[in-house]
């Protein structure tokens, strides 16, 4: 057997692409660097018999691992049943994968069903979204919910947004708002953990929950900002900006400054010049020092910036607030 030609000195853990809405192959070859630094070393382990080097060097010859060897999808397919025929969980369940895609559901269930028994984190998510939909078995949403909650209480994102839809649709469950916004902030802390971020996803979550918070005008203040805050840091912003402009039009100045800024960089809202400029002015007269010295800033390199928006976005304007000196002695004040 040809020998791969080229060593790597350390290879990465790759993390699997997780999709909300669908099924998923699984972590791309994680090879323990540790353990086996190089291709050469993994291919003498799939050689003994060792099924974990047998996936690694399937998933490393059906991708090419960065251009360092040649594809080669004859010998990646029967490395990787060979892998699944021995029991190894993740080849089990990106087998099944494959199978699904080549239209053959049936087979598909039975390789997630095997790997979750084992205990592989993304065949509970498949399995779940199998019984889910009916794909490849009879629907069965209480055996769906069942793997789902596995899966979430393991740290699958996918899992743990498709509970979020469960209970905000009453799927398999009760309708339940505030289960289902649990559900949906635990895949964004999820998928904040990782350095992989699934857009598609997010964004299917993001527009789940501005869907739930219909009542979100109700809450003070106060609990606007904090729950805005606490989407920005959960990474997302098209979230947390409904709450900051909840929270500006109450006339909170931190709010307002974070909303102009929102609309100046494209946070989480279509850029906006004048929307920008019309919320960090509403901030600086409320106070906020980080707004005064954008303000500043800003009519230093654009003189007429304040006095070029419509009336409506700027009211009572004053000549002394279209300065930047105005607003630079107030962001000196302690």
């Amino acid at each position: 057997m040809t020998r791969l030609s080229l060593m790597i000195a350390v290879l990465s853990v790759v993390a699997a692409a997780l999709p909300a809405h669908g099924l998923t192959h699984g972590p791309s070859a994680p090879v323990d660097s540790a353990a086996v630094r190089s291709l050469q070393a993994v291919e003498q382990r799939a050689e003994a018999g060792d099924n974990a080097a047998r996936f690694r060097l399937a998933r490393a010859l059906e991708t090419g691992y960065g251009n360092v060897l040649a594809r080669d999808s004859v010998r990646a397919r029967r490395l990787l049943e060979q892998s699944a025929h021995g029991g190894y969980a993740p080849a089990l369940n990106y087998l099944g994968f494959i199978l699904y895609n080549e239209q053959r559901p049936d087979s598909a269930v039975s390789l997630f069903m095997a790997a979750a028994d084992r205990g592989d984190l993304t065949a509970y998510t498949n399995l779940g979204w199998l019984l889910l939909n009916g794909r490849g078995a009879v629907r069965d949403p209480a055996k769906a919910l069942y793997w789902l909650r596995k899966g979430s209480d393991k740290g699958s994102a996918p899992a743990a947004a498709m509970l979020g839809d469960m209970h905000r649709t009453g799927v398999g469950v009760p309708a339940d708002t505030a289960a289902a916004r649990d559900c949906y902030d635990r895949a964004l802390s999820l998928y904040a953990e990782h350095e992989y971020r699934d857009s598609r996803a997010i964004a299917d979550i993001t527009g789940a929950l501005n869907s739930l918070y219909t009542s979100r005008d109700s809450l003070p203040a106060d609990s606007l900002l904090s729950l805005a805050d606490r989407y920005m840091e959960l990474q997302a912003p098209g979230v947390a900006m409904r709450f900051y402009a909840a929270a500006a039009e109450r006339g909170n100045a931190r709010a307002q400054s974070l909303l102009g800024k929102g609309y100046a960089m494209a946070l989480g809202l279509p850029y906006s010049h004048a929307e920008s400029l019309r919320w960090y002015l509403a901030a600086a007269r409320g106070g906020d020092q980080e707004a005064r010295r954008i303000l500043a800033e800003l009519l230093e390199i654009t003189p007429d910036a304040l006095r070029d928006l419509p009336p409506e976005l700027a009211p009572g304007l004053r000549e002394e607030e279209s300065t930047p000196q105005y607003w630079q002695n107030l962001s000196a004040e302690p």
